[in-house]
Parts: C-alpha cells; structure tokens; sequence
C-alpha cells in the first residue's frame, strides 16, 4: 500500500513542487510573451493596412474628380474651337448645357494670359475656364461643373466609406458616403487623406481628399484575431501544464521505484535488532527507515 503512495506521490515533494513551477515559468511566460507580441504587431499591421487601403481610396477619387475636371476643360476647348472657325455661334455656345456642365461665361478676345486652362471656386461651386486662339482672334469660355457629375463616388465608393475633398482653405468642398464616418481619425473611426495637386494644370493650389471608415469594419480582421488569440494562448499554457506535470511525474516515479526495490539486508545490524536503511529523497535530506533485522539462518 505504501509503494502504492509512493508511486503517485510524484508531486508530493518540496523538489517536485519547485521543478513543477520552474517548468511551468519557463512554459507559461515565453507563450504569455509571444501572444502579446504577435497583438502588437498584426495590430499594427492591419491598422497600417486599413489606413493605407483608405489612402488608396482617396487617391482614386482624387484621380476620378481630376480626370473629370480634365475632361471639362478639353470639351470647353472643343467648343471654343468651333466658335473661332465660325462653325458654332456665341451664343450657342453661351447658352450651351450638357449633364456634366453648363457655360457661365463666354469673353471674346481675352486679355493675354500665359495659362490656357484655369481653375476657380464660387463658394463650393466649381467652374472651369478654357481658352483657346486662332490667329489674332482668340475666345474664353468658362463652365461650371454640375456637382452630381463631379463628385460622383460610384467607381470608388465602399461599404460605411465617408468620402471628403477640401479646398486650400480647409473648407469642405463636398462629402459624399456615409456621414458617420466623416469624423477625425479617432480609436473608433481610421482615415485615409491624399493630396490632389492642381497647379501644374489649373494653377490652383491642391484640395484634400480624405477618406473615413469606422474601425469596426476597418478593423473587423483584427477583431477575429483579438477573440482567437487568448483561446490559442490559453491553450497552449494548459497544454504545458500538462505536459509538465506528466514528465515531473515520470521522473519522480522511477527514482522512488528504484529506492523501493533497494536491498533490505544489509550486513551490521544495531543491537535492538533493527536494520536501518539509508538512501536520498528528492528533496536532497538522508532519509533513516528502520527494517526489521533479518533472522539468522541455521
């Protein structure tokens, strides 16, 4: 009965408890260490990912807004053309109305000017005026974009997306999506801004073009991985547990084994006519177990 003890008492023993911590120290804490480690990083990962996905946004509205102004002015040109070689009237031209613009102002013979296109904002109306010559004659023609056309986000537009282009001034301009992503970056809502540079062409300064989201849906790969990382880690710490305390009590159990099966006669013994076995326990102390003194053989 009492090797029966003996055999299972693996954790019993001030040397076992003390290896059983060290085992679960040097298990428990790399794991805790490296959960909060891979959080940091694929936080920050998915965070920059997400801001720069919003980015990409903003520029591609930018990109669209820009190309649509490009367009304006080219078809503003046109018409310029055809009323210099008398193939259009002035004012055809001045009362000329398409879906994406309608002409505001025709001037024959402008003062000279070194920019053949320009740009120009009328609170947050936006007009684009083209000129163009033939010989000594020369016409300007300005339009004003009609707003559905030019901040049309339908190429770009995504789930809970706030789309926002602002002037020089930081005045908005226009926002199209949805109005509860329009806030500052904040912890519950990511954006993404891109500058629109329109000197080169226009000779205007550059509008901003940001892009918001609410991090939740920013965010929502992070989420899954926030709520499967403590399982992943707990159950690798429960996993080292177990595979701690099973190897601590198969080390134990074969040294008390082979103390058990130690020999019981020993030559010599004390004159109370006791043996007197003596051997190490795991806790480093010499142990003294009194045998009864084997009886003398005839």
């Amino acid at each position: 009965m009492r090797a029966r003890r003996v055999r299972f008492a693996g954790l019993g023993t001030r040397v076992a408890a003390r290896t059983f911590a060290l085992f679960c120290l040097c298990a428990i804490v790399p794991i805790v260490i490296s959960a909060i480690v891979a959080d940091r990083v694929v936080r920050t990962k998915l965070r920059a990912d997400a801001a720069s996905h919003l980015e990409s946004t903003s520029k591609s509205y930018g990109l669209l807004v820009f190309e649509r102004l490009r367009q304006t002015d080219e078809a503003l040109a046109d018409l310029a053309t055809l009323a210099l070689h008398d193939r259009l009237a002035l004012d055809d031209v001045r009362s000329f109305r398409s879906s994406h613009f309608e002409v505001v102002d025709v001037i024959a013979d402008p003062a000279p000017t070194a920019r053949r296109v320009s740009l120009s904002l009328h609170g947050k109306d936006v007009r684009v005026t083209a000129i163009e010559s033939n010989g000594p004659r020369s016409l300007q023609v300005t339009a004003q974009l009609d707003p559905s056309y030019l901040w049309n986000a339908d190429a770009v537009y995504l789930e809970a997306m706030r789309i926002c282009v602002y002037g020089s001034t930081a005045a908005e301009l226009q926002c199209v999506g949805d109005a509860d992503a329009s806030e500052p970056e904040t912890d519950t809502t990511l954006t993404g801004e891109w500058t629109l540079f329109l000197a080169p062409r226009y000779g205007a300064k550059a509008w901003s073009v940001r892009t918001g989201q609410p991090a939740s849906i920013a965010l929502s790969a992070l989420e899954s991985f926030e709520r499967t990382l403590p399982l992943v880690t707990l159950i690798g710490i429960v996993t080292a547990l177990l595979l701690s305390t099973v190897q601590i009590r198969r080390s134990y159990q074969s040294f008390y084994l082979d103390e058990i099966s130690a020999p019981r006669g020993l030559a010599g013994t004390p004159h109370d006519g006791t043996a007197t076995l003596h051997y190490i326990d795991p806790v480093g102390l010499v142990q003294h177990t009194p045998l009864p003194a084997p009886r003398p053989t005839a």
